[in-house]
């Protein structure tokens, strides 16, 4: 994408800017969760600005979003990245958003299906409680 073209963005997310913004977040290695605390967003906004759920943003972010697909933000998603890192709060807080995101992905693509959706959600459920009981069994 040219240039001009993220410059003249003004909130509206044209398939072209949606693909770029994709395009750029992936390039940088950022999950949703990464971009939006960058954006000063939720994570959920970022993907929906992404899947075209949401088609535009708010004035306030237009800047923003013009600086990253411009690569003006990326000495400072890299440092804060990396501060994240040291503090040691990084790298398990990433996974978690990971984990989030793709959970989210596949409730996406059961949306057609009540029965795969709510399977997924017990699925969820049941893992969840079993690593918390294995969790608490290790810390007793």
């Amino acid at each position: 994408m040219k240039q001009e073209e993220i410059s003249v963005f003004q909130g509206e997310f044209s398939d072209e800017i949606r693909v770029e913004l994709h395009t750029k977040r992936k390039e940088c290695g950022l999950s949703y969760a990464q971009l939006g605390k960058l954006l000063q967003v939720a994570w959920m906004t970022v993907r929906n600005w992404e899947k075209g759920k949401i088609r535009k943003c708010h004035p306030s972010k237009v800047i923003a979003i013009r600086h990253f697909l411009c690569g003006r933000m990326d000495a400072l998603w890299k440092r804060s990245r990396s501060h994240a890192i040291e503090r040691g709060d990084g790298e398990k807080g990433e996974r978690k958003l990971e984990m989030l995101e793709k959970i989210s992905k596949v409730y996406d693509l059961c949306s057609e299906s009540d029965e795969l959706r709510k399977l997924l959600i017990s699925e969820i459920i049941r893992i969840s409680r079993e690593a918390i009981a294995s969790f608490a069994e290790n810390h007793d």
